[in-house]
């Protein structure tokens, strides 16, 4: 049901885990507090079985399934508006958007259900002044960037495809307005090889913010594309150039 109040972050990523399971992120509806609610949907991951029940049914791992405790479908939480997440197994890469400071990308097991993402207690690494942001439990994102880079993360995937061989297992994200396209490895619990790559359509501005990039995309045979307000883009290899 549409609530007038939260106009704002209400719907994001849809994609089915490794396990089956659909899995929807929800944002927190520009409400704040309700991310750190167990008895509210707003600002989490959802996780149902899609296959049985009526109209879906509870996987019976799920961290609160039996509803004492909270919301039977919350699989994680604590997320102000995770607008796009991608599993690579074993883990769920989350692109988390921030608020005033930071934007945030979290790299967590993907079978571990209940992580409390942090919101609004922080933002990325940054206390939002209260009380308990030395709470523990709370999960730490492996990237943050400020925003003179950019203002909202657009999370993408990792790279399994055939086209680009060097960048096999290589994480690839932008920004709504960043202008730019990044990527990393995450290796053994390590960020490594992170890179920001030169292009040329992305940066042509012709509107305040230039092409605006909404999301990532990939196909069966695991290319990447990148869609923007006005243009859908394939990544491919950079040609060499004749001398």
């Amino acid at each position: 049901e549409q609530n007038s109040e939260w106009a704002h972050h209400l719907g994001g990523q849809l994609q089915f885990g490794p396990d089956g399971y659909l899995y929807v992120a929800v944002g927190d509806g520009n409400t704040g507090a309700e991310a750190e609610n167990l008895r509210s949907a707003l600002g989490t991951i959802i996780r149902i079985d899609v296959d049985n029940g009526d109209p879906y049914s509870i996987p019976a791992d799920n961290p609160f399934a039996d509803g004492q405790e909270g919301l039977p479908e919350i699989w994680a939480y604590g997320l102000r508006n995770p607008w796009r997440f991608s599993f690579d197994s074993p883990h769920i890469y989350i692109a988390e958007v921030g608020g005033a400071s930071l934007e945030e990308i979290n790299i967590a097991d993907a079978t571990e259900g209940g992580i409390n993402y942090g919101y609004p207690i922080m933002e990325g690494t940054i206390c939002n002044k209260v009380s308990n942001c030395d709470a523990p439990g709370l999960f730490n994102p492996q990237i943050t960037y400020p925003h003179n880079e950019g203002i909202a993360v657009i999370g993408g995937y990792v790279y399994r495809g055939e086209a680009i061989p060097e960048m096999n297992g290589h994480y690839f994200y932008t920004d709504f307005t960043g202008q730019w396209i990044r990527t990393f490895l995450y290796d053994n619990g390590q960020i490594t090889q992170h890179h920001q790559w030169p292009h040329e359509n992305l940066t042509t501005r012709t509107r305040p913010y230039g092409n605006r990039i909404f999301s990532l995309g990939i196909d069966s045979h695991g290319e990447l594309y990148i869609l923007t307000d006005r243009s859908v883009y394939k990544i491919v290899p950079a040609v060499a150039s004749v001398p």
